[in-house]
């Protein structure tokens, strides 16, 4: 299975939607926080495949009338394609479930620096941000099948 992985859109919809293109032959989209407002929230659920969204903390759209978008407050423990993965917003919730043995992967956001550190022998990874503020905009792509993960990044000509 292959799983795409975004956070902190921050309302960016032009990139938010350029991500989810790359993304488009992905099984499935996990979005770590802050997406923000109704209409970002909108885009999630018009993508053609489930996307799974944890709270950020500037979140403020409605989960009303949002099919294809998988809600959770918090964190959320999901098993996908026999891995245990976590994915929450903050950074520091994601180190104490990395050094947890009950995890494979685990994704964060919130910082917008994208990386890919090993704790404990658990993935624990950032894809960066879709604001576009920084050097760290980009996704990153989880292969549930060898348990592998690629950062890209995502550069828009304005």
């Amino acid at each position: 299975m292959i799983i795409g992985v975004i956070s902190d859109s921050h309302d960016n919809i032009e990139y938010l939607e350029e991500a989810l293109t790359r993304l488009d032959s992905c099984d499935l989209i996990l979005h770590c926080g802050d997406v923000s407002g109704q209409e970002a929230a909108q885009v999630l659920a018009e993508h053609k495949v489930v996307v799974h969204v944890v709270q950020g903390n500037t979140d403020t759209f409605s989960t009303d009338d949002l099919d294809g978008v998988v809600y959770h407050e918090g964190s959320a423990e999901l098993t996908l394609d026999g891995q245990e993965v976590f994915m929450t917003h903050f950074p520091e919730i994601a180190q104490i479930a990395a050094m947890s043995p009950s995890f494979d992967v685990v994704f964060h956001g919130h910082t917008h620096v994208q990386n890919d550190l090993v704790v404990d022998g658990t993935h624990m990874v950032n894809p960066g941000e879709l604001e576009g503020r920084t050097p760290h905009t980009g996704y990153a792509v989880y292969d549930t099948e060898d348990n592998s993960i690629t950062l890209e990044t995502l550069f828009l000509e304005r």
